[in-house]
């Protein structure tokens, strides 16, 4: 995914966390153009779908997951986008 792709794609999900004062100072996340984009290694890309009892996955990725789905039930959804779809 390059720069300006996800520029379409953050913005809209950041504002719905925004608005619901989550957190405790605003979201600051920038995406700026014109920067170089370095691809993750393939073993890298889709980790979750790949390895869900990973550790590192089942203690730091999944009870965000559950709290996504439970802030906002509206933009959650149960598939995720793969990076590996993006590529056939």
């Amino acid at each position: 995914m390059g720069p300006c792709r996800c520029r379409l794609v953050e913005r809209p999900r950041r504002e719905p966390a925004a608005s619901a004062h989550v957190f405790g100072a605003p979201i600051v996340t920038t995406i700026e153009p014109g920067r170089t984009f370095y691809r993750a290694e393939d073993y890298h890309q889709d980790f979750l779908a790949k390895n869900p009892g990973y550790p590192y996955i089942v203690f730091n990725d999944l009870p965000k997951i559950a709290n996504l789905k439970r802030l906002f039930p509206g933009l959650y959804r149960a598939e995720p986008v793969l990076v590996s779809a993006d590529r056939s």
